[in-house]
């Protein structure tokens, strides 16, 4: 009898690690519109989405190693991490663990519906695909694709739409996130180590965003160049011509382009829908993706747009022409 247990808890742990094998790695910097892909490439398919349940250190409310934005994992570090992650991508949530978090009544609703859903992940969707969505864990990405052998897509957005989104929240970032990261800055950072260390002022979100959008692409320009089998796209390539940008993603994803997929860009994406979302409505992915994508036209003045442009311009060429801006 206890052979028999040994061997099923092996089978099952064989099982769990294999079929992330199939799953996706949905990343990009923050704002660069991953959960609305995900939403997209769902549809029609058996994959189950989790967006934000591993490398956010604030949400959703659980005990979590995870303490900075844009963790940096490697080999060096991977024994702080592994078992929390694993824990995640097997649908394990501690009602226990979360309960110090607990500080009024919507924490805990937040904390009972988090421990419901894994429950029922673990009951009835064990065995799904997934597609994790994962902005705050780009730095992570090429850790997470070797350890988990599951496919990458990583999305890169114009730089003026990300710095405009920044601006329209008014999201500060500390670059002590990464500064302080000394493995990650000796093997990745270079040539901007020394803004990164002599950052904007707090106040000024315009050079903020410059910066940031700097560091996370020169990073996502390396994993370009070093891993050829991992999907990069422009968010414009998708918003800009959801049916045919769609087709293609799901093409290079090996995924099936049903009529049902057709159905939900149609919903997810075209014109009667809003090209605004209200602020705090991040769960709603229904946008006019055509209008939503040049938003940033709206909400930067041209000085604006011409400091973006003159600062980031030598790093945003890799994937942005003239006629983008």
């Amino acid at each position: 009898m206890k052979g028999k247990f040994n061997i099923s808890l092996k089978s099952q742990f064989i099982k769990c690690e294999n079929k992330l094998e199939d799953s996706i790695f949905i990343t990009g910097i923050h704002r660069s519109g991953t959960s609305w892909i995900a939403k997209i490439l769902e549809s029609g398919t058996s994959y189950l989405i989790k967006d934000e349940e591993i490398f956010n250190p604030e949400t959703p409310l659980q005990k979590t190693p995870i303490t900075r934005y844009y963790q940096h994992v490697g080999k060096y570090n991977e024994n702080n991490y592994s078992n929390f992650i694993d824990s995640i991508l097997k649908h394990q949530y501690s009602f226990l663990d979360a309960s110090y978090k607990i500080r009024n009544v919507r924490n805990l609703l937040h904390i009972i519906k988090k421990k419901t859903t894994s429950t029922y992940r673990n009951l009835f969707k064990q065995d799904s695909k997934m597609l994790i969505v994962e902005p705050i864990g780009l730095l992570a990405t090429e850790w997470f694709a070797n350890k988990y052998n599951c496919q990458v897509l990583i999305v890169v957005r114009h730089p003026a739409a990300i710095i405009s989104s920044m601006k329209r929240l008014n999201w500060k970032f500390d670059f002590d996130w990464i500064s302080t990261q000394p493995m990650y800055l000796n093997k990745y950072m270079d040539s901007l180590r020394d803004e990164l260390l002599n950052p904007p002022l707090h106040d000024d979100i315009i050079g903020q965003g410059i910066l940031v959008w700097k560091i996370l692409h020169n990073f996502v320009a390396k994993m370009e160049e070093r891993h050829a089998n991992w999907i990069i796209v422009k968010y414009e390539d998708l918003a800009g011509d959801p049916m045919q940008g769609f087709k293609e993603l799901y093409g290079r994803l090996n995924l099936c382009f049903t009529n049902k997929v057709e159905q939900s860009i149609n919903y997810y994406c075209f014109n009667n829908n809003p090209s605004e979302l209200p602020l705090g409505q991040r769960e709603n992915n229904k946008r006019n993706s055509f209008d939503a994508m040049m938003n940033w036209k709206k909400r930067l003045d041209p000085n604006e747009v011409k400091r973006i442009y003159d600062s980031i311009n030598s790093f945003s060429s890799r994937w942005y022409t003239e006629k983008d801006w």
